[in-house]
């Protein structure tokens, strides 16, 4: 039996305007409250990095036709495991295995109880993994705002902290510790 020319045509015009329709946007990060300029660039930038880079990981082309500097393929390395590990630094930061120390790094918790080794191997991937990449995001942050890099890393710290879910340990500038 075939099928009909009108079914056809339907088709073809169900598919174009899935075609048209979809679109790949980055997550949105809202912001409130008053920034300064300097916070307000780095999160810019930030934000912007984050826009950019994942749109570059999602276009599809040849393996050969896409041409990475060195420095290119590190922050996008960092950006996909970023998220790709974002489930479970939530999950951890959550439990009080991880907590979000002063400098912008995680930090080894103990959460209540024992930690299955399961769970201990994904703790140390994550915090080995996360604090790597974050370092990379920061170099470059600091790279876009020369002569402010203390004031950058704060920011940093500040935009991370934002990130990280209700219920987090996050580490005070006496040392202490304090959930969010």
């Amino acid at each position: 039996m075939k099928p009909s020319r009108s079914l056809n045509l339907s088709a073809a015009l169900a598919l174009l305007s899935l075609l048209l329709g979809c679109s790949l946007q980055a997550p949105e990060l809202v912001v409130t409250g008053e920034r300064t300029a300097l916070e307000r660039q780095v999160l810019g930038s930030y934000q912007q990095l984050n826009e950019n880079l994942w749109l570059l990981a999602s276009t599809r082309q040849q393996e050969d036709s896409l041409q990475l500097g060195a420095e290119q393929g590190s922050l996008l390395e960092a950006v996909r495991r970023r998220r790709f590990n974002r489930d479970d630094l939530i999950s951890l930061l959550a439990s009080g295995w991880l907590g979000e120390g002063l400098e912008g790094q995680l930090v080894l918790r103990m959460g209540r109880g024992g930690i299955d080794p399961h769970l201990e191997l994904v703790r140390e991937r994550v915090l080995r993994q996360e604090n790597e990449d974050r370092g990379v995001l920061l170099d470059r942050l600091r790279r876009l705002n020369p002569g402010a890099e203390d004031e950058v890393s704060a920011v940093f710290r500040g935009i991370l902290l934002d990130e990280s879910p209700n219920g987090s340990w996050v580490q005070l500038d006496d040392g202490g510790w304090k959930r969010k």
